[in-house]
């Protein structure tokens, strides 16, 4: 059989077959061969058979990209969070993170958080920066307001049938938005530290979510 992995928990393999989950644990010969498998692989395995025993997963697919920070493969887009206030906005920032994501054959939706922190002078500029962002091909969310119905669909659909990644700027608000995107995760949060312009991390998880008819994950995808 073939499905994906979802989650690797000490030594064992959950891997989704349509809407069901199944776990398995790494045959010999994967480890033989020095092969470990990630969140996102596509695999072979041999089911359980009826005595109650784990099955086993056999083959690791080829995959289409992988990331090391997080280890996920096979993403298909990255949604990179990115604050307009506190911390505060970098383009240069941004821009490593839509690099990266280029270079891994990833795409990247741009979606700025805490624009309610900004008066209408300051959002006009940063909506002049993002419409350069546009123009070349990225897709952008920057609501006037925070966590509006209308938006919050618009960000629900994006994520229909991809394997999405959610990362960027520490202390953008990734959690928050997540929780606001599908509110019975409650994923923690944490306050932003002004001394070092930087927020905490909070995000230790360590699964695919399935959620709007794909998967996600969030973290940093490369070392601050």
């Amino acid at each position: 059989m073939q499905g994906q992995v979802i989650q690797l928990l000490s030594g064992y393999y959950d891997i989704a077959v349509g809407d069901q989950v199944i776990r398995t644990r790494a045959a010999g010969n994967l480890r033989q061969k020095k092969v470990s498998p990630i969140a996102g692989d596509f695999v072979e395995f041999t089911p359980a058979p009826d005595n109650g025993e784990l099955g086993y997963l056999t083959r690791v697919l080829p995959r289409r990209n992988a990331l090391v920070r997080p280890p996920v493969a096979n993403v298909d887009q990255a949604m990179v969070i990115t604050a307009a206030a506190e911390p505060t906005f970098a383009t240069n920032l941004l821009d490593r993170f839509l690099v990266y994501l280029a270079g891994q054959r990833i795409a990247g939706v741009i979606t700025v958080t805490k624009t309610d922190l900004l008066d209408d002078t300051a959002f006009a500029r940063l909506q002049a920066v993002m419409n350069g962002y546009e123009r070349i091909g990225y897709q952008v969310h920057l609501p006037r307001q925070p966590f509006g119905a209308a938006d919050l669909e618009a960000l629900r659909s994006v994520l229909n049938g991809r394997l999405t990644i959610f990362t960027g700027q520490t202390g953008a608000g990734k959690s928050t938005l997540l929780n606001h995107l599908v509110p019975d995760l409650s994923l923690a949060t944490a306050a932003i530290s002004k001394s070092l312009n930087r927020g905490k991390h909070t995000t230790r998880k360590t699964t695919l979510y399935r959620a709007y008819g794909g998967w996600w994950r969030t973290r940093q995808v490369f070392p601050r």
